[in-house]
């Protein structure tokens, strides 16, 4: 036997028992957090009844106020504790009818219920203070005080801990979330310290949704800093709306010295050859593909492969923690590496384990012609999510800014993706069986 050939056998052999990302019984469902919107009474009451036993992060107001704050205008006097609202977060916003002024009147902090929704993440503590509401002419116009409280779980009640106060002042939102006049909106954050929000803080945060849902928590998370420093110079202006389809795309037109890209600008054969910065198997990845914006996110075949490339070289450019598994993927920083490249044999290679993982409904490494393999069961809208961005980054002081059971923050697969020796890779999939909007089924093979 070639010495190349013993070498994937065991190397297989290892990653076989490490099954990325998913739970240990093979499969894992993304879509248990999503909510839910099953009818029950305004006036609920006990505490939220799923397995979610962790308290919301306490850092900032979850989702976009301003939809609450709408929600909250069409229930008007009838708010009291357990009140469920309807929160319409889709965009453009504002489709109701024409208002009057109404006065939303919450003296204390009251838990507030998201669309009747069990889950904490929707589960809320609100107080105002002067608060007044009108939707007119597709625009909303808010003045007063509007504050969230962190709801506590263990208790069932809100506790003393303030989230976040806005103060508005005459402050008016177009339909894409931006508003009018700068300096009509100050927020207080926990430490008491004030600040005037730009007008595209509210699109912004929309933006950052609309990431997560795409591209996973720590895309967004990775990307964020870049987006908000793009957004102080050009403004506004770089958040565009489009209308037909809700998704808010970027505009980098306006910027002098661009720390993101637009995908539409870039050269597609260079970015499956790896060769936008830089060449496979020479030198380290740029940092730039962490900057690329506005990936499309549909499940198409080719837009899979750009999605994969751009991920992968995202990671490989930056030194990040891989932990231990077995004895021939050792724990520690992995530095900075080459790109990679897209291949056709080294897909059609991961394709053979997807279609196995679909006919099992199982995930598993079942089919291993390549140096190395990852793979994933999870309905994503992206090959991003299993790559990169599943969940959030670890926490524990050693850095992987990857999702934490994504392949690039998990353990095996983070080396995998790492290693410098390989120069191409290829991704498998299927549509999801639980979701047949997504894609699933995930293998990521290296050669």
């Amino acid at each position: 036997m070639r010495l190349d050939n013993l070498f994937v056998l065991i190397l297989s052999t290892l990653i076989i028992s490490g099954c990325g990302g998913g739970s240990s019984e093979g499969k894992n469902n993304s879509e248990n957090n999503t909510g839910s919107n099953s009818p029950s009474s305004d006036n609920v009451t006990g505490s939220p009844s799923n397995g979610d036993a962790e308290n919301p992060s306490p850092s900032s107001l979850s989702g976009n106020i301003v939809f609450a704050i709408e929600g909250l205008m069409e229930k008007s006097t009838e708010i009291s504790q357990y009140t469920s609202i309807n929160v319409n977060s889709k965009l453009p916003a504002f489709h109701g009818r024409d208002t009057k002024t109404t006065n939303i009147t919450i003296p204390s902090p009251t838990i507030i219920l998201h669309n009747n929704s069990r889950y904490l993440k929707d589960w809320h503590c609100y107080q105002t203070d002067g608060l007044t509401v009108q939707r007119k002419n597709k625009h909303l116009i808010l003045e007063g005080i509007f504050s969230e409280y962190r709801y506590d779980n263990k208790i069932n009640a809100c506790s003393n801990e303030r989230l976040e106060t806005y103060s508005f002042h005459n402050a008016v939102f177009d339909n894409s979330l931006i508003f009018n006049t700068a300096a009509s909106i100050k927020v207080k954050d926990q430490s008491g310290i004030e600040k005037q929000l730009p007008t595209y803080q509210f699109i912004a945060t929309a933006y950052a949704e609309q990431s997560k849902i795409h591209f996973g928590n720590a895309w967004e998370r990775m990307q964020r800093s870049k987006i908000h420093s793009a957004a102080a110079e050009a403004g506004a202006s770089i958040f565009v709306l489009d209308h037909s389809s809700g998704d808010i795309n970027l505009d980098v037109s306006k910027l002098s010295n661009p720390t993101i890209t637009d995908f539409t600008s870039l050269d597609k054969k260079q970015i499956l050859s790896g060769s936008i910065w830089g060449m496979p198997g020479q030198g380290k990845a740029d940092e730039r593909w962490c900057g690329i914006i506005n990936i499309p996110h549909d499940t198409s075949s080719d837009n899979i492969k750009y999605q994969s490339v751009i991920a992968t070289n995202c990671a490989r450019s930056s030194q990040r923690y891989c932990d231990a598994h077995g004895s021939l993927f050792l724990g520690g920083n992995y530095p900075p590496v080459a790109p990679v490249a897209w291949d056709e044999n080294t897909a059609s290679n991961a394709q053979l384990n997807s279609n196995e993982q679909y006919r099992l409904d199982q995930q598993g490494h079942f089919i291993t012609n390549s140096s190395a393999q990852n793979v994933f069961v999870t309905p994503s809208n992206t090959a991003i999510v299993p790559i990169f961005g599943y969940s959030e980054p670890r926490n524990d002081g050693k850095i992987n800014n990857a999702g934490k059971t994504s392949w690039v923050g998990h353990e095996g697969h983070c080396q995998n993706v790492m290693n410098q020796r390989y120069t191409r890779l290829g991704v498998g999939h299927r549509t999801s069986k639980e979701a047949p909007s997504k894609v699933s089924y995930w293998t990521q093979d290296f050669n």
